[in-house]
């Protein structure tokens, strides 16, 4: 439990480093290969600073979670409000420490389950924000993921190699059929990259119930955003005629963030969900 907490707050104050990939992260992404190389110092410097007004912001200004409590979510330089974004990320990233701690206690194996997770943090929340994957994030996750497998720790080398290709072309052949069904572009290339990543760190068995998985987690997620914008809309009498599986049809689908919460799942429980399905297959209860 005492590395659990140490671990979760190294987490929080990470946390804010991560608010500060998000932020800065995509405005890298159109830069020439010369502009790229330098985009850790571009994390690093300059120092964070107000979006609004560009002023540097204060050491104690920027305390994970409590500067945003104490300044009650506004800005001390110009009292912009400050996105509950930020404090949520922060929240997150001790979050996921505590959990990786917990669950495979100290040693390499939660160094890289935690490396995993934040990577995969960061991505969702560009995500959503941004509506695409950045390549700067999903092809070191699956390079890393594959070294990590070298000895295989998560999965054996060979089926983390499989895993990578096969997410990678089972994405493609989806998005195929997605596009092909709904007459539109069903998801991104972002989506067959990251998929190639958790094959590359969970190896192929997993992903089925982690792609079944993550459909349940976005659907779920777009149907309720869905309901909730067309009842503001009735509401306001903006809208009279809902036709609830055209209009479905259209509403934005952050798969990205699906697969990732997906991915965390069957890295800490893969291996007991995957045996237990396949008990429930072969007891002919299906």
């Amino acid at each position: 439990m005492i590395f659990a907490a140490v671990a979760g707050l190294f987490g929080l104050l990470l946390g804010s480093f991560y608010n500060v990939a998000i932020y800065r992260l995509p405005q890298i992404t159109a830069a020439g290969i010369v502009d790229r190389g330098k985009s850790f110092f571009f994390l690093c410097l300059p120092l964070s600073y107000c979006p609004r007004c560009q002023t540097p912001i204060a050491p104690l200004c920027n305390i994970p979670v409590f500067s945003f409590l104490f300044l009650r979510g506004r800005a001390n330089c110009c009292g912009a409000p400050i996105s509950w974004c930020y404090p949520l990320v922060e929240l997150s990233g001790g979050l996921i420490a505590v959990i990786a701690a917990l669950h495979f206690g100290p040693g390499v194996d939660f160094a890289l389950a935690y490396v995993f997770m934040s990577i995969l943090l960061i991505a969702s929340v560009i995500d959503m924000r941004k509506y695409y994957l950045l390549d700067i994030l999903t092809i070191p996750l699956l390079w890393l993921g594959l070294l990590a497998n070298l000895d295989s720790r998560f999965a054996l080398l060979s089926d983390a190699v499989l895993g990578a290709v096969g997410g990678y072309l089972g994405m493609s052949i989806l998005a195929i059929a997605g596009a092909t069904i709904f007459k539109r572009t069903a998801m991104g290339g972002g989506d067959f990259k990251l998929m190639a990543a958790l094959g590359a760190w969970l190896g192929w068995q997993p992903l089925p119930l982690l792609l079944f998985f993550a459909c349940i987690i976005g659907i779920t997620y777009a149907f309720l955003h869905f309901i909730i914008r067309q009842t503001k809309k009735r509401r306001s009498g903006r809208t009279k005629n809902i036709k609830l599986l055209r209009d479905f049809t259209y509403e934005r689908f952050y798969f990205g963030p699906a697969l990732s919460l997906a991915g965390v799942v069957m890295l800490l429980y893969g291996d007991e969900i995957t045996s237990s399905y396949w008990l429930f297959i072969a007891s002919g209860q299906l």
